[in-house]
Formats: C-alpha cells, structure tokens, sequence
C-alpha cells in the first residue's frame, strides 16, 4: 500500500508540473480512500481545486473534512471570498491571532475594498507596510485603490508623486488617474490615462501577448478615458472610445456594463427602446454582482428614467421600488416616481410625494425642493412655490435661486421681499471676489431704481462709489436717485462726476481744434472715399494713384406709350404690363374676401385662432419668465425640472490587483 501511495504521488507530481490540475484532483482523491487522514493529498486536492477556480467544490472539501479543514483558513476565506460570501471570510480572517501572516492581511484587506468599507482596508494596508516592510508594485497599487476610494487625497498625493514617474504597472497609473476624476482634475486624469495606456500596450506587447489580450486589457483604461472626456463635454470623441470598446466585447462584463451605461446617457431620449435593451443585457444579475455600489444606483436611475420615457409605469414603479430597498433617502428615485405621477395627470400627489421627502430628508432634499417648487409654478401657485425655495439653506445665496425668488416676488407685486433677497445675496459676496460683489450691488441698485427705491437704490451705490469713486456707471445713477430725496447730497455726488478725460487720466483734448474741425472733414463725402480707395488700390499694384472719374449721370429712357394713344385723354394704366392677379384691383377683392366664411375640412380653425394657439404653446413658465426678467446684471435663475437627465454611471472605480492563493505542493515530505 505504501508503494502504491508513493507511486501515486509521483504522479501527481508531474501533473502539477503540467499544471493539470483536474488530474491533480483526481489522484489525490486516490490517495484519499487509501488514508482518508493524508495532510499532504488534502491540501494538494484543495489547492489544486483552487487553481482550477472550483471555489464550491474546496468549500464542499473543507465542510467534509473539518478535521483538516481548520488547519487551512487562509485557504477557506479564499474561496469564500470568490465566492462573494465576504462577511464569513472577514469573521474567520479576524479570529487569526496577530501577528497576522502577510497574505492573510493582503486577503483581509481586499476583503475590505470588496465590502465598501474602505478605511478598514486602508488601515490593514498600513498595517502591512508597518509591520512586514511590503512594498512590491501590487502592493502600491492596491494602496492607491484604497486610497481613492476612502477620500484620502492627502495621503493618496505623496504616495502618487514618489511613484508615478517609475509606474511598474499600468494598473497604478489608471488607479491615479481615479483618484484625479475623485478630485474634478480631469486634466491630470487625461494625462495618467494616457500613460497607462501606453505602458499596458508596452508591457503586454513585450510578453508576446496577441492584439485581441492587448485590447481586451486595454479596454477598462478606454472606458475610464471615454467618461474623462465625456464630463469635459467632448461627446464625440467619448461615444468613440465607446463604441469602440463595445465592438471588442471585452471579458470584464462590468466594463460592458458601464461603457452602455454612458453611451445611453450621451444619446439621452433618442432611440430609448435600443438604449433599454443594452442597459437591461448589460445589468444581468451575474454582472450586477461585479459593479460597485454607486455604479449599480446609476445604472438603475438610468433604467427608470428610460421607462418613464417609454410610458411603462408599472415596469417603471416596480423597477422603482427594487431600487428603493438597496438605495433608501435617494432623492433621484423620489424625483422620478414624482414625475411618473405627474405624467399620469396626478400633479397633487407627485406633490405630497416630494413634500413628504423633504419633511423626512431636510437637511439634504436641495433637488427634491426644487422639483417641487417647478410643480407649484407649473400650477400657477407663486406663493407656494416661494415658500419652497425660501427653504432651501443650502442654495439661499446661489445667483440662480436669488433671481427666481425676485422674479416671483415682483411678479407678485412684493417689492419689498424683492429687495431684502437682493440685499442679503450682496452681503454674501461682501467679503468674497471683489467684481462679482460689484456686479451684485449694480444689479440690486438698478432694480431699486426701477421701482421707484431710491433711497435703498442710493444706499447700494454709495457702497459701489465707495469701491470705485470714478465709475461712470454708478455715480451718475446715485446723483439720479439721490436728487428724489436729498439735493445736496446730489450735489456732492455730481462735483465728483469726472468732467473730462483728464479726470480719468487720459491726454487733454484741445478744444479750439476740436471746434475748428469742419463737418466734410469729421465725414469724408461718399465720392471722396471713392477716390481715396482707388488711390490706395493703384498703389498695392505698384502704379501711381490715378484720379478717378466722376461717375456719369444714366439717361432717363423714353416711357413707351401705346398705339393710338391720346395725349389729350387721361393717362395709361401704370400697370398695364402686370399680369390680371397682380394687379390692385385684384388685391382689392382678396382684401374684400378675406373675412369671409370659412371654407375647408370639417374641423380646421381660422388663421386667427391657430396664431393664438403658437402663441400660447410657446409661452414661458413662471420659471423660464424668472430667468427671462432677472436682467444682464443680475444672476441667472436655474429652475430645476424633474427628473435629470440620464447620468454617466461613476467612473469605473480603482482596479485592485488579486491576491493569489497558494501553491500546489508538488512533492510528498519524507
């Protein structure tokens, strides 16, 4: 029985070294019935499982064996964690007694990066590097992932500078130009991309790997570079890159899946059935599984907002409520199921709806707010809609929301809210860019003089004259407003007025020249202007200016008059030579039938009323009137409509490398 055994693994050596890893399985199944307790073949057989990425099987060895099976707990947790069972592998990950072996605390760590808590898999990484001295370029990488995703920009920033100029892997470039698209420095994200595009064609080139290997690694980088340009507003050149990493059917479905995502939000609302069919192929279950978080939210936005286009409520609100469980206090999905009910003619409850979100959420429903404030102008109720945005604390002093509540309140007669919004969005910007404040007060100071304010008009100016004592658009308006109510401080203000160029620092004029100048001189004659160009043409061509002609008066053509005409009787038709429908009379009776009755289709309506209905069709909302009257110095109003948009799903986030499992052992121990 020994020899046999013996023999057996002699075999399985060499399988091993074939990397036959189902044959390898099989011996040490044989060895197993012969000693059931053999050490060596189980963990030959589990490893080999493992590199043959039989995950359920080596879990279903250790559940048979657990005699054994708690001797191999890096072993278990790695299949576990292939498995997506991560919270198990974590608990047994956590009971190994420090000091921790360094690829239990690698393994530990991407467990962590896998379960979205990104500070305890930074911790563990730091913990790797203090106590086992780890700096091999996986390890780098994995660190900047981690780094990007739990917002440690500072910590990210020294690590990036002392290592991107010698990036050993593609991987670490792509992971810090992540980090750059987290900080909205896509410049430097372009810049990072494009070095680990090139480094990956390099690398994987100089290991003979085929075109089809190259541009399937190539594909996460092109996608990431795609949504940089995307966000830049280089549509063009994003939807190319798309398209072309689509046409390669790359082996990363989440790569597919975020690549269709973005392609559908460029094309936003054309061609929806074809955009629903490629997020629903591309968000399979089996996929969904390799997305994060933030891209799984996207792309379900994404979907409802698609049915919502479509007109597929109950596929919409049955989407809508899948979403909900995952992603509750999302305001987007309220801001959807909101429209859905405004679409279905059920205004009042969208209404309740986004109400009852931001009674819920108020420290963080800005978009909710103003969804619902859009729904109140939409039904003509001002007042309501004031009460809304007056609410909104976070955008109280953002130029778009302060010109929307002064538009409604002047619109409603109330000047004096009007102003005290004005007043208080310019005290804002006091101690903020010195020409936006300026600006602010101009703005604020011309809308009191519209209305007659012209003692809070001059209070603003004063502060404007106070700034910039010669601006010749501020100090005249104060003269004008202060004149309504106090001369002398008129007075005063119009000495200050500058009465030359002089004053504004600029070269005396000489009045008595001036003067002297006459009116042929200030505006050359037509035909001198004539002379002068023909003169400067005859010079580019090399000749000397020639003196032009004056043109010659055209003679005057003899009127033709008809045969047999009369002298003495009365004068020929003028429009004898137009045809009979030309003619005025004609016109006269076109004039005469023009209200007449109506004659057509059973249905159709006068000119009349069709130019009324244009008109009414293209009339501004209260919002869009808002934006409208604001003025070119005040701020612009951003009304908000719900729902958005299709969004780019998140950029694909940082690419961790795998921690690798453990060797096959390939000989017996003596």
């Amino acid at each position: 029985m020994a020899q046999s055994v013996e023999l057996l693994f002699k075999e399985l050596d060499s399988l091993i070294r074939d990397g036959d890893f189902n044959g390898a399985v099989s011996v040490c199944e044989k060895v197993l019935k012969i000693d059931p307790n053999d050490k060596d073949a189980f963990e030959c057989k589990l490893v080999a499982l493992i590199k043959a990425d039989k995950y359920d099987e080596a879990l279903r060895t250790l559940k048979e064996n657990a005699k054994l099976a708690g001797q191999y707990v890096f072993e278990h947790a790695y299949c576990l964690y292939h498995t997506r069972q991560l919270s198990e592998a974590a608990a047994l990950l956590a009971a190994v007694p420090a000091p921790k072996p360094p690829r239990v605390l690698q393994l530990e760590a991407q467990l962590y990066y896998r379960m979205e808590d990104y500070a305890k898999a930074v911790k563990v990484y730091e913990q790797l590097f203090k106590e086992h001295q780890v700096s091999s370029a996986t390890f780098k990488t994995n660190l900047v992932a981690a780094y990007v995703s739990a917002g440690a920009f500072q910590e990210l920033g020294k690590l990036i500078g002392s290592n991107l100029k010698s990036a050993e892997t593609y991987e670490f470039a792509y992971n810090a130009a992540c980090g750059a698209i987290e900080q909205g420095d896509l410049q430097t994200a372009a810049a990072h991309l494009q070095l680990a595009l090139r480094v990956c064609q390099e690398s994987l080139q100089a290991e003979g790997a085929s075109d089809e290997e190259v541009n399937d690694e190539l594909a996460i980088i092109q996608t990431q570079l795609a949504y940089v340009h995307q966000v830049r507003g280089n549509t063009d050149e994003a939807l190319r890159l798309y398209n072309a990493v689509l046409k390669n059917k790359p082996s990363d479905e989440s790569v597919t899946a975020v690549a269709s995502n973005n392609v559908v939000a460029i094309k936003r609302d054309h061609g929806l059935f074809d955009s629903f069919n490629k997020l629903k192929q591309a968000t399979s279950a089996h996929v969904e599984q390799k997305l994060s978080s933030q891209q799984k939210k996207v792309i379900g936005y994404n979907r409802c907002l698609l049915l919502l286009l479509m007109s597929k409520p109950e596929q919409c609100r049955e989407l809508l409520h899948a979403l909900e469980a995952q992603f509750s206090g999302w305001d987007a999905l309220t801001m959807v199921e909101a429209a859905l009910l405004v679409k279905e003619k059920k205004s009042a409850q969208g209404e309740a709806l986004l109400q009852s979100f931001v009674n819920e959420h108020a420290a963080d429903s800005q978009r909710a707010q103003l969804s619902l404030a859009q729904l109140h102008l939409q039904g003509g109720d001002k007042k309501a809609a004031i009460d809304v945005l007056e609410r909104v604390v976070a955008l109280r002093n953002k130029p778009g929301l302060v010109a929307t509540l002064v538009t409604l309140y002047e619109q409603l007669g109330d000047i004096d809210s009007a102003i005290r919004v004005y007043d208080a969005y310019t005290a804002s910007l006091a101690a903020g860019d010195r020409e936006c404040y300026l600006k602010a007060l101009q703005g604020a100071a011309d809308f009191k003089l519209q209305h007659d304010r012209f003692r809070e008009a001059a209070a603003s100016l004063e502060r404007i004259v106070a700034l910039r004592p010669t601006d010749l658009h501020a100090l005249p308006s104060l003269v004008i407003a202060c004149s309504q109510f106090d001369h002398k401080l008129a007075d005063k203000y119009a000495a200050m007025i500058p009465k030359s160029a002089v004053d504004l620092g600029g070269p005396p004029v000489d009045v008595d020249a001036l003067e002297a100048l006459s009116v042929s001189k200030l505006a050359p004659s037509r035909s001198a202007k004539k002379e002068e160009l023909a003169a400067l043409t005859d010079k580019a061509e090399g000749g000397k200016p020639a003196k032009v002609d004056k043109q010659k008066k055209k003679k005057k053509k003899k009127i033709r008059l008809p045969k047999n005409y009369d002298p003495n009787g009365p004068p020929p038709d003028p429009e004898r030579w137009l045809p009979m429908r030309e003619r005025a009379a004609a016109r006269r009776r076109q004039a005469r039938n023009k209200g007449a009755a109506m004659k057509g289709f059973q249905g159709s309506a006068p000119e009349k009323e069709k130019k009324s209905v244009a008109a009414a069709s293209v009339a501004p909302t209260p919002a869009a009137a808002a934006a409208a009257a604001a003025g070119p110095t005040s701020p612009k109003a951003s009304a908000t409509a719900a729902p958005a948009p299709p969004a780019p799903a998140a950029a694909t986030p940082p690419k961790p490398q795998q921690q690798q499992s453990s060797k096959p052992k390939k000989k017996r121990k003596n």
